[in-house]
């Protein structure tokens, strides 16, 4: 076979461009990245903000996600405090995992990867309501620039496959990375009543998007 024949390589390069776009479709992120759940938006925040949190912070976070601190249901520990002891050493160690690698994960299950589903999900107002919350107080946003990064990457690999637009749902990998933390002011309703409160938010910025379809062809899973 002669390698350097126009056939050769006019059968070659769309193979390539396919089982890029297979690899693309099917990678699993690293074992090693946090997921984007509520300690891993939290930690973002302090370790890019380089702010150390509080204890206030910190029983926020532990009752927000179900594991409520001693003032909560343990006023033996009001003095010892063990508990809040515990939860700052282990959100200590977190911050300075995410900090020597902070990129993390979010995965995302869509209905539908259609064109009108995409722009759903994209709108400033949803994607960042979806993000997890930490605390009252403490919040993460998708940056401008990676709301359209999102978009445009989404449309490209369902372009590049069309059968996963065709009504089916499909798992969203979006591995995200905070750049900068902010303070700004929100209005709440609270008791009927329009309060505004401050609001310590982290923002990401969008560097990978990957679409796991399910099917046999892409669906493959670490073992």
């Amino acid at each position: 076979m002669n390698l350097n024949s126009p056939s050769f390589r006019k059968n070659i390069i769309p193979a390539s461009i396919l089982i890029l776009l297979l690899t693309l479709l099917s990678a699993h992120p690293s074992s090693a990245a946090f997921q984007l759940d509520e300690d891993t938006v939290f930690c973002c925040y302090f370790f890019i903000s380089g702010d150390s949190p509080s204890d206030q912070d910190i029983e926020e976070l532990s009752y927000n996600s179900g594991r409520p601190s001693y003032t909560s249901y343990k006023p033996s520990e009001i003095f010892s405090k063990k508990s809040l002891i515990s939860e700052k050493k282990r959100i200590k160690e977190r911050i300075t995992a995410i900090s020597n690698d902070p990129d993390v994960i979010w995965n995302v299950r869509l209905d539908s990867v259609d064109a009108a589903a995409i722009g759903r999900f994209t709108s400033v107002s949803n994607i960042n309501a979806a993000i997890p919350r930490p605390t009252p107080y403490i919040g993460a946003k998708i940056s401008e620039n990676g709301l359209k990064y999102i978009k445009n990457n989404l449309k490209a690999l369902t372009d590049a496959a069309p059968s996963m637009g065709q009504g089916k749902g499909a798992e969203i990998l979006i591995t995200l990375r905070p750049v900068h933390a902010i303070h700004e002011f929100e209005k709440r309703n609270i008791v009927e009543q329009e309060v505004t409160l401050p609001i310590r938010n982290v923002i990401f910025q969008p560097i990978k998007v990957q679409i796991l379809d399910g099917n046999s062809l892409n669906n493959q899973s670490d073992k």
